[in-house]
């Protein structure tokens, strides 16, 4: 699927046993959860304090910030499916210490629920500073992943954003390593090819171990707060999942507009030794050569199946961890 020149004009859009790639990949979904991901956490306790909740070290990465000292805890006491980054700073005006929590395997939402209570009991008074709500469609295989993978690229549509690119090393696969294809639109939101968390090898997963595509949404301190997720305890009550998430995630086409490309047509790209056909890049750049595009997109009927089942799997999420007592 790396070449994709050709792969959606009108005379060879139909292939797979005879369906289209946009076909393929909605019957190729086995499942679609949605789950959080990655949490972050700040308060005011130093290191005797932090103790508590498993043995901390040094860790073998450069802090990210200089400002903090970095350490881990591999085993936390209160679960041993989660590993915790521990970031302390003494310095004033500076939160004392901020932990994020990284789930080490395919974590349902009572684990993850059972977890955050103990958390909050042992460090009370925890705020949020940023929540990642993740979306898994898993697949047949790591082929049928890959296809679902260039529709999410060719068709992705997220409202207003600036950027869209293929991160780093995840531009290209490379044979026998590590690491899925990714898309990122804005830092805040990113599609990618991913295995289970327990499969997860520096950073990336072998090839053989993805089955799925994961959309991951972002949110940080100033719009939870909006929402009235402030403190842990607030996140433990309610991740409103569905109230953030909800249409997020929509597929596009452009109509009418004779300089935009019609859908099934390639894109125009400044990048020519990967040019990603997408249609996110083609409305920033339209946008900024002051075309009001938002008129000219439609949505994709082709793919609503997929999108029901996405928007569908939040509300699963809302209503199961409102069930966990």
């Amino acid at each position: 699927m790396q070449e994709t020149d050709g792969k959606w004009s009108k005379e060879g859009s139909r292939n797979h046993q005879g369906y289209g790639p946009f076909d393929y990949a909605g019957r190729k979904i086995t499942k679609v959860e949605a789950r959080l991901h990655n949490i972050r956490v700040f308060g005011r306790y130093d290191y005797p304090e932090l103790e508590r909740l498993g043995a901390l070290e040094d860790d073998d990465n450069p802090a990210k910030s200089p400002n903090y000292h970095l350490k881990v805890i591999r085993q936390v006491k209160g679960s041993p499916d989660f590993y915790l980054s521990v970031f302390v700073n003494t310095k004033a005006f500076f939160p004392q210490c901020s932990i994020e929590i990284h789930p080490t395997r395919d974590i349902d939402s009572e684990t993850y629920k059972t977890f955050l209570i103990w958390l909050n009991q042992i460090l009370p008074n925890l705020m949020v500073s940023k929540v990642e709500y993740a979306i898994d469609q898993f697949c047949l295989d790591q082929a049928s992943a890959e296809v679902l993978f260039w529709v999410y690229m060719r068709c992705l549509h997220l409202g207003y954003h600036k950027k869209a690119k293929m991160p780093g090393e995840d531009e290209l696969k490379q044979e026998g390593g590590k690491r899925g294809l990714a898309y990122e639109i804005d830092r805040h939101h990113k599609v990618y090819e991913c295995g289970g968390e327990d499969r997860k090898q520096d950073g990336g997963w072998d090839l053989t171990d993805i089955d799925r595509v994961r959309l991951k949404h972002r949110v940080d301190r100033a719009k939870l707060k909006d929402y009235g997720i402030a403190k842990l305890a607030d996140l433990i009550e309610n991740p409103r999942f569905t109230v953030l998430n909800l249409h997020r995630w929509r597929f596009m086409q452009f109509l009418k507009l004779r300089k935009l490309p019609k859908f099934w047509r390639p894109y125009p790209n400044e990048n020519q030794v990967y040019p990603l056909e997408t249609p996110k890049l083609e409305a920033i750049r339209s946008r900024r050569e002051s075309d009001n595009v938002a008129e000219y997109i439609a949505n994709y009927k082709k793919l609503v199946r997929i999108e029901f089942r996405v928007n569908k799997a939040m509300k699963a999420f809302d209503w199961q961890w409102y069930n966990i007592k």
